[in-house]
């Protein structure tokens, strides 16, 4: 089996099926025997349900439910139930699961996957159309920095410690780095102090404003040519997964010392556009297409949290501003028990 160093997500989606309706990853997401990423799992999964479905159907819906710490130093296999296969829609099951050391095999992820045909009669004469834009106006691709930039510019002001700046840089040879490029809008909060909390603590322009009026966003597009539709869906479920629980932390900018667990819980991703493939002409701008080898731009924030739970929104504009797919999710935040002790008068 190929080593994880060098592998990208394309990588990783070349699914071998052993059996009817059973499909196996051929790559690691990474080395050693660290948890894997989570937006590889949900990739495999919605590659494998569209494996099981015809050519001309299209992924709208993907729910799912994280059950438990997927390893990267193993194949995950997906087993795949039809539920309901029909002229129109087809609805899949999925359950994502690593076999242990012990021979016990453990349930990491379950999906549901839902797939429409296109009605291009609908399309043609549909009574709605319209799209929301993102919550403020950000500045386009030329004028976003990508991460190295923004790490040097805080070091240059001394916002940031040389050893911050070397954890950064070091951050950006993992499969994430390899599969998308990204810049991040000034705007946002990111953009602005780069990564997780930062010592001292660096001022952005949204300091003022509650955390669920609090955002991010940056420009991203593919490294790779994705040439089919389920390269698409996958890649965006990739990239959008990439920030959410970590979204509370890193609009407060708190660190991961103060948490006892910060884990996914569920998740639910929504496609409003067709996926483009390979051969296939775009659509019309007004009707809007999914195709992440041009620029997109995401923005993130997280609107609730309480009882220990935090709630994330991804949205994905195209570049002429048409809201394309958008990604919410329930993370865990359980803070760090305080440890007993006399208690000072």
């Amino acid at each position: 089996m190929p080593l994880a160093e060098g592998n990208t997500l394309l990588d990783f989606l070349a699914l071998t099926s052993p059996s009817q309706n059973i499909y196996e990853t051929t790559t690691l997401s990474a080395s050693g025997p660290s948890r894997a990423f989570g937006g590889c799992t949900i990739a495999a999964g919605i590659a494998a349900a569209s494996a099981s479905v015809p050519s001309n159907f299209h992924c709208f819906s993907v729910l799912g439910n994280f059950l438990g710490p997927a390893l990267a130093d193993r194949i995950l296999t997906c087993t795949v139930t039809p539920i309901r296969s029909t002229r129109s829609f087809c609805t899949r099951y999925v359950q994502i699961s690593q076999k242990l050391d012990n021979g016990s095999v453990r349930t990491c992820m379950v999906v549901l996957a839902d797939f429409q045909v296109l009605d291009t009669a609908a399309d043609a004469a549909e009574i709605f159309n319209y799209s929301e834009p993102p919550s403020r106006v950000y500045s386009g691709v030329s004028a976003s920095l990508p991460t190295e930039a923004i790490a040097n510019d805080l070091l240059a002001r001394s916002l940031i410690t040389s050893a911050k700046h070397n954890a950064i840089l070091n951050a950006k040879s993992d499969m994430r780095s390899r599969t998308f490029e990204s810049r991040h809008c000034p705007e946002g909060i990111l953009g602005q102090t780069n990564s997780l909390t930062s010592q001292p603590r660096i001022p952005t322009s949204q300091d003022n404003l509650p955390m669920h009026a609090r955002a991010s966003a940056d420009w991203f597009r593919s490294k790779q040519k994705l040439s089919e539709k389920v390269h698409q869906w996958a890649f965006i479920a990739f990239v959008l997964d990439g920030p959410t629980g970590w979204v509370p932390l890193l609009h407060s900018q708190r660190g991961l010392e103060e948490f006892e667990a910060v884990a996914s819980l569920e998740f639910a991703l929504r496609f409003f556009v067709p996926a483009v493939e390979s051969g296939e002409g775009k659509k019309s701008v007004e009707s809007g297409v999914l195709d992440c080898n041009d620029w997109h731009l995401r923005e993130i924030k997280s609107t609730t949290a309480g009882g220990g739970r935090t709630f994330f929104e991804g949205k994905v504009w195209d570049g002429s501003g048409r809201l394309v797919a958008s990604f919410t999710q329930q993370d865990i935040a359980r803070p760090k028990k305080k440890k007993a002790g006399k208690e000072k008068l």
